[in-house]
């Protein structure tokens, strides 16, 4: 909760993560998940994370209704964010209507909205207007209630938060610091625009204002084939606390495939990145930046 604040969040909203995670604990979310998650490219197909994911996504569901959110109202964001089923690139996009009702609604949460959205970096260049006329649209379908839909990410959010508190991923999440160590690839032509990039050496620590999002899709670890393209790209490297993180997609059995035929599963090894994944709140935070192409 003081992390929120910290980071220029509304008290009200850090109060109601915090009361949810709270709820989470009291309903034994906790006790459903690994402690030892391997490898991040084990996460999705060894057969005990798939288990995992399945009865913590049930007992999500079950604790959404409790709470007045809805687990539908997260499949639909997610598949509007990450894409078709079983992975593969088709019509789904960060910027879809569905993203930018969650990005709109975590802006309004900030207590300078207009100044944080001005530092806002946006692969598409919208106006914070063009995301709120996004966001209506999306909430003018008579089936989507805003109050459960706010709180199903309120929920998913809390979860994300005890996830990575009680993770072990060496290298990778940091319990001293209670941090998470993610990388992104980002064009090069648009970090040049930040006064002094060019100037700063790979591996050190860019702390110059920096344009980022504010619900943006990480790796942990190493960018998953894929995750840099389709164009030429430096990778950089931000250590975020875990009140940074909205959602962790390998926790989820939609956004891992968990389904998909056997005669998809190569495809999916080699290009669906959700194993890899998590969206985060990268504003106004120092790098560390690899200055390094991907291809």
């Amino acid at each position: 909760g003081i992390n929120l604040l910290n980071d220029g969040y509304k008290l009200e909203f850090a109060v109601e993560v915090c009361k949810a995670m709270m709820f989470l604990y009291e309903e034994g979310m906790e006790d459903l998940l690994l402690e030892d998650i391997g490898s991040v490219s084990d996460v999705v197909w060894a057969p005990e994370y798939i288990s995992m994911r399945k009865r913590v996504t049930d007992k999500l569901k079950e604790i959404m209704k409790k709470y007045g959110a809805d687990y539908e109202h997260i499949r639909k964001w997610g598949f509007a964010q990450q894409g078709s089923k079983w992975g593969f690139i088709q019509p789904g996009s960060s910027w879809s209507d569905a993203s930018c009702a969650v990005k709109y609604y975590l802006l309004e949460q900030r207590k300078n909205m207009s100044f944080d959205f001005s530092n806002i970096y946006f692969f598409n260049n919208f106006s914070q207007e063009e995301t709120r006329k996004r966001s209506e649209k999306f909430f003018s379908d008579s089936k989507i209630k805003p109050d459960a839909f706010f709180k199903s990410i309120i929920l998913c959010k809390a979860l994300a938060a005890i996830a990575l508190n009680k993770l072990e991923l060496p290298g990778i999440i940091n319990h001293e610091t209670n941090t998470c160590t993610i990388q992104r690839g980002m064009r090069r032509e648009t970090l040049l625009k930040n006064p002094g990039y060019g100037a700063i050496a790979e591996g050190e620590i860019f702390r110059g204002l920096i344009k980022h999002g504010i619900a943006d899709s990480v790796a942990l670890g190493a960018p998953p084939r894929g995750f840099t393209k389709p164009f030429f790209c430096d990778v950089i490297e931000m250590e975020l606390p875990f009140s940074r993180f909205h959602f962790v997609y390998f926790l989820s059995p939609e956004f891992c495939e968990d389904d998909a035929p056997k005669d998809k599963l190569i495809s999916l090894k080699a290009d669906f990145p959700s194993q890899h994944e998590c969206l985060c709140d990268m504003s106004k935070i120092p790098l560390k930046l690899k200055r390094k192409a991907q291809f």
